[in-house]
């Protein structure tokens, strides 16, 4: 194991770009201008190489000003028995709809991450 080293790095180097979206809230993530954004588009590439070896867990929700994405991602680093344990990543991009983007309001990206461990093998195919 210990392989996608890389994208777990590019995913977190993004983590490390998130602040406070909106002074009266606690929204938290990376600003981008929308879908075509580079921040975007290098997390898309991330996903698509990760989604080629890994089962993923997407989720689309609408809601009255807009939509998101989530997506999760379990990175195995090693194996104890039958135990994967790795690190687990929520990523989400949250698109306001145009009407409602005002100065304040904008489309942006959350990452987190934490230890995981499970049972289910995370490798697509297997």
């Amino acid at each position: 194991m210990g392989l996608y080293k890389e994208e777990a790095y590019e995913i977190e180097s993004i983590a490390k770009l998130q602040k406070q979206i909106y002074p009266d809230a606690a929204d938290f993530g990376v600003p981008v201008s929308g879908y075509n954004d580079d921040i975007v588009k290098r997390m898309q590439e991330v996903i698509d190489i990760l989604k080629m070896s890994f089962n993923i867990k997407r989720n689309f929700t609408e809601y009255g000003t807009g939509k998101t994405s989530t997506t999760e991602i379990f990175i195995p680093w090693e194996k104890e028995g039958h135990i994967f344990l790795g690190t687990i990543y929520k990523i989400e991009y949250v698109h306001i709809k145009p009407k409602y983007r005002k100065k304040s309001y904008t489309d942006y990206i959350t990452v987190e991450s934490k230890q995981h461990q499970q049972i289910e093998n995370p490798f697509r195919g297997d």
